[in-house]
């Protein structure tokens, strides 16, 4: 089997989970066992990891179709600048069924004052090339993050880079008990989990990601956008900005729901 080549980076708090997952899985499964793995820390190769054009995201359970990888590649592969693609994704059971629907209902928007405030990007759909990439690398990736996907996208349109969205799906999102992050579906469920959104605080919200995306690229970032990201930094010790971002039309959120989730969590401060 060819050898496959793992990247990481030692600060990187999201590599040493993939890290330990690979480990407890090749200790657990003897299947695993054989393959020829070499983990390289980017950090210490830069010239070889930057031999890559694009990078995409890949969760232990999706399952990609064939033509997922090729299908990106092609929407962004003429954009020197930073790029990003993303796609729609249908959500299957355990046993890859389909549950009937997509992620997306209808298109994300992928501007900086709604993704600052409540991501919409689907991380597992993820293609980006050497340009953001590279951007990315030459800082050390932030511990306070709501999440690494979150953070790529945000950073993207930060420094007036574009992403691509294709409301097609090339690969299948699978939902079961144990996903970290996944879609709530019944009636029930779905009271519950948005409940829980609105009233627990997140210990890394989008406030300690705003701050730190200011703080790492704040030479780059537009007039506007600058200023919407240092509200969003400090909304939290404000109640006059909490009632401002909960209430701006500037964040277009993807469905009723999700706006009166959201718009309440950060009227609470728990977002």
């Amino acid at each position: 089997m060819k050898k496959i080549t793992m990247f990481y980076l030692e600060e990187c708090p999201f590599c040493q989970k993939a890290k330990k997952a690979m480990d407890e899985l090749m200790t657990e499964n003897k299947a695993y066992q054989s393959l020829d793995i070499e983990k390289i820390e980017e950090s210490e190769n830069v010239a070889l990891a930057e031999n890559y054009d694009y990078y995409a995201f890949a969760d232990q359970d999706d399952y990609w179709m064939p033509d997922k990888l090729w299908t990106g590649i092609m929407q962004i592969k003429d954009i020197k600048t930073p790029s990003l693609y993303c796609s729609n994704a249908e959500l299957v059971d355990d046993n890859l069924k389909s549950l009937g629907r997509d992620v997306y209902k209808c298109d994300p928007k992928t501007d900086i004052y709604t993704l600052a405030c409540s991501g919409g990007v689907l991380g597992c759909t993820m293609i980006f090339n050497c340009a953001l990439a590279q951007m990315i690398q030459n800082y050390s990736m932030p511990e306070r993050l709501v999440m690494h996907d979150f953070y790529i996208a945000l950073v993207c349109v930060a420094v007036k880079g574009s992403i691509r969205y294709d409301e097609d799906s090339y690969m299948l999102y699978r939902q079961h008990e144990n996903n970290v992050v996944g879609v709530s579906y019944g009636f029930l469920n779905k009271i519950t989990s948005r409940c829980r959104d609105i009233v627990t605080r997140e210990k890394n919200g989008i406030d300690s990601q705003a701050e730190q995306i200011l703080k790492i690229y704040g030479s780059r970032i537009g007039k506007d956008e600058k200023r919407w990201l240092e509200k969003i930094s400090g909304y939290r010790r404000n109640l006059f900005t909490r009632l401002e971002l909960a209430a701006s039309f500037k964040t277009r959120y993807m469905n009723k729901n999700m706006a009166v989730k959201l718009r309440m969590a950060i009227l609470l401060g728990n977002r």
